[in-house]
């Protein structure tokens, strides 16, 4: 939409360790129609990983339309500085196709000493679809290797609670997570630890 790039930077020229998400609106796929969507939402997820929204807190309302902060992003429509993605180490590289990369570079950011928001004046159309025939089959069950590898790296004792609703998850192999675990070790000087005392209520 008209003017869509400057809110998504803006909030990263005052702070480079800042990622920031547009507003995802709704393209058809059969007719090219355009649906605005509402004022955004805060990401979230369930103990499955599917991804989910929380209604924006009051103080985040009466503040729009300025850019909110975000726990979870929704995909892939993001800025980012370049500086600051490859603090991060970038996405892994032991991700598979799509399915668990958001969570992986959303707990990245917070996790290392960023900030993610959503901007809603920002708006860019995605054309939502069905998965094209044809499509390259890939061997293995991806999906689950995905979170497996989100949940080992990033998500501590919260992991318990992804794999008792996941049984299987527990028998899958995550490959080697080594790099990942040394995204955000005190000894990268890269990258600082997320302080605490910021945390979003």
């Amino acid at each position: 939409m008209t003017n869509w790039l400057p809110p998504l930077l803006d909030p990263i020229v005052k702070n480079h360790r800042t990622a920031v998400c547009p507003l995802i609106d709704i393209i058809d796929q059969h007719t090219f129609a355009y649906s605005p969507q509402d004022n955004g939402g805060r990401g979230a997820f369930d103990w499955r990983l599917y991804y989910k929204r929380l209604p924006l807190r009051e103080r985040d309302e009466q503040l729009l339309p300025d850019p909110f902060e975000n726990p979870v992003m929704n995909g892939g429509l993001f800025a980012i500085s370049r500086k600051f993605f490859w603090e991060l180490g970038g996405y892994d590289p032991g991700l598979a196709i799509w399915g668990g990369e958001q969570y992986d570079l959303s707990f990245k950011i917070w996790q290392c000493g960023g900030r993610m928001l959503d901007a809603p004046c920002s708006r860019v159309g995605h054309v939502f679809r069905a998965a094209p025939e044809g499509r390259p089959s890939v061997k293995g069950d991806f999906l689950s290797k995905n979170y497996k590898r989100v949940a080992e790296v990033w998500m501590d004792e919260y992991a318990e609670a992804l794999y008792r609703r996941n049984h299987h998850l527990r028998k899958v192999d995550p490959g080697d997570i080594s790099r990942e675990l040394a995204v955000c070790l005190p000894n990268n000087t890269n990258c600082f630890l997320y302080d605490t005392t910021d945390e979003i209520q």
